[in-house]
């Protein structure tokens, strides 16, 4: 145990002991999340083989499964909330690992409608020339996830054309939106 360690129990108990009152506690909510987050992500990210978007996914569905099940009554000591939280960090990992390979194994995907069927020839120009522009900062899921937002699709056909949740392709398109945004304001920055 590191000198760190008996604080970060202690800080952990709070948090514990102010859900076990009300799972409700917003702020306790935002500790934990603080707190568990890094050690959450570690384990999906191991499970999930490196995959740093499938993790992130994984490690927000871990959270969610906490909010939706997480008995906190029962969970008061840390070292037993960190066990009960590292087996649904696991769990999570191999639910996602599972659809994954599932998903890959049932090719093709349902095919969507050509990019001109959606925008104009010069939109869709523009559309190709601003995927290739952020390409570098984008593997390729994220760089089709991009491309279908651009074409104007529902998070609800880019779920179903990637085989995620509705909720995780929210995500990751925010989390596209801000790389967009990054580099964005950087060449502007670079501009003036």
């Amino acid at each position: 145990m590191t000198a760190t360690e008996p604080a970060l129990d202690k800080q952990l108990a709070t948090i514990l002991k102010s859900l076990a009152e009300n799972s409700r506690d917003e702020d306790a909510w935002r500790s934990l999340y603080g707190l568990m987050r890094p050690y959450v992500y570690s384990v999906t990210y191991r499970m999930l083989r490196g995959s740093q978007d499938l993790a992130q996914d994984a490690s927000q569905e871990v959270f969610y499964r906490l909010v939706k099940y997480c008995n906190f009554e029962s969970l008061q000591q840390p070292r037993i909330f960190r066990s009960y939280l590292m087996s649904v960090s696991r769990n999570t990992a191999r639910t996602f690992a599972m659809n994954t390979v599932r998903r890959n194994a049932t090719e093709p995907r349902k095919v969507m409608k050509e990019p001109s069927a959606v925008l104009p020839p010069e939109e869709a120009d523009y559309a190709d020339q601003i995927v290739a522009s952020i390409s570098g900062t984008l593997d390729a899921v994220n760089q089709s996830i991009l491309r279908r937002v651009i074409e104007g699709y529902s998070l609800g056909e880019i779920a179903g054309e990637f085989g995620l949740t509705y909720s995780a392709t929210g995500v990751r398109v925010h989390r596209v939106k801000q790389q967009l945004f990054r580099m964005l304001a950087k060449s502007k920055k670079t501009a003036r």
